[in-house]
């Protein structure tokens, strides 16, 4: 009877540490729900204030400094898009760019620049930096080997 004894105790036992997992599992997974919830609240608190500091209100001296930065990020957001839509809207390379001077005492005059070649073939001798993790790669690897990134070869 010993020995049926020891077996209802290890299944009793078994049975606990089963339970607690679940129990663990069930709070693991509400904390993780709860911090998403904290950082949204949060996120929405910082939003609340960075409205108030572009309205002009005067806020606490520590919320200005960080709604400075704020605002200093996406100025430097602003700029790069413009730079983006600048390339994006630039003559094609091999097309001739017309350049007009301005006119002085006379009519128009129009010059025609012509773009330089563009290069079809660029061959990387030695390793490369990865555009999006900023990982060494070797030369000539099409993924980076650190996040997956598409390398131009």
């Amino acid at each position: 009877m010993a020995f049926l004894e020891k077996i209802n105790q290890l299944a009793k036992n078994i049975e606990e540490k089963t339970g607690d997992a679940i129990e663990i599992t069930k709070l693991n997974g509400k904390i993780v729900n709860e911090t998403a919830g904290f950082h949204e609240d949060i996120k929405k608190i910082g939003e609340f204030y960075y409205t108030r500091f572009l309205q002009g209100e005067e806020l606490h001296v520590d919320i200005i400094e960080v709604a400075r930065n704020a605002q200093k990020h996406s100025e430097e957001i602003e700029l790069a898009k413009a730079e983006i839509e600048k390339i994006k809207t630039n003559v094609p390379a091999n097309e001739p760019e017309v350049l007009v001077a301005p006119e002085i005492n006379g009519p128009m005059v129009e010059e025609v620049v012509e773009a330089p070649p563009v290069v079809e073939e660029v061959i990387v001798e030695g390793p490369r930096v990865c555009p999006s993790c900023y990982k060494e790669v070797e030369a000539n690897i099409k993924y980076c080997p650190n996040c997956g990134q598409k390398m131009e070869v």
